[in-house]
């Protein structure tokens, strides 16, 4: 395996299983710094006046780790056709914004190969709640479940026709990669999905 993209909303865990999957397959971890991101805090301060330079930054940020390879956390294909897709639905992006961004999205799929497989994990808003205010980022603090709730939907439309690579799906309401038996499962289920030889 070379290449293993890790997808999921705000605090479904996507950190926290790429490290554990990254050192159980003896892979490179290519993690997400959202705290590296400068606009981010501002856009949480003004989305409509952010939102552009913010999401730029991730879509870029990925595109450069997914060129690397490795266990990736977070990746282009969220930051355009998930993130993206609800800042223009909510008014934070212009439609210009968006085009923006799916071109340079369209440019990385003609450049870069497919991941070998996506781990999409999925938890109960409740769950993702709590986590997210038990990390104490002072620009999440705020984030309202409706957001929540639309990223969900729409990543759940997005990698319901995903047919670039295999899909393992983890609901992490229960599941924790920091416990041997579950991340055990993860593996197990990823070297029975992902063809042999790859």
């Amino acid at each position: 395996m070379r290449h293993i993209v890790i997808a999921g909303t705000i605090g479904v865990g996507k950190t926290t299983a790429a490290r554990a999957l990254a050192t159980a397959l003896d892979m490179s971890l290519r993690e997400e710094l959202p705290d590296r991101n400068p606009f981010i805090a501002r856009y949480y301060a003004n989305s409509r006046s952010w939102a552009l330079r913010s999401q730029l930054w991730f879509l870029l940020d990925a595109i450069e780790r997914h060129r690397r390879g490795g266990v990736q956390d977070h990746s282009y294909y969220e930051a355009a056709h998930v993130f993206a897709h609800v800042q223009h639905t909510r008014g934070e992006l212009t439609t210009e914004d968006f085009e923006l961004l799916q071109s340079a999205a369209a440019m990385a799929d003609r450049l870069l190969p497919v991941p070998d497989a996506v781990v999409l994990l999925t938890a109960p808003l409740a769950k993702l709640a709590e986590r997210i205010a038990a990390r104490r980022r002072p620009y999440e603090r705020d984030l309202p479940e409706s957001l929540l709730s639309e990223l969900d939907e729409r990543r759940r439309r997005y990698f319901g026709r995903w047919v670039r690579s295999p899909i393992v799906e983890i609901d992490t309401g229960t599941w924790d990669p920091r416990r041997a038996d579950d991340l055990d499962i993860l593996v197990r289920r990823l070297m029975s999905t992902i063809p042999a030889g790859v």
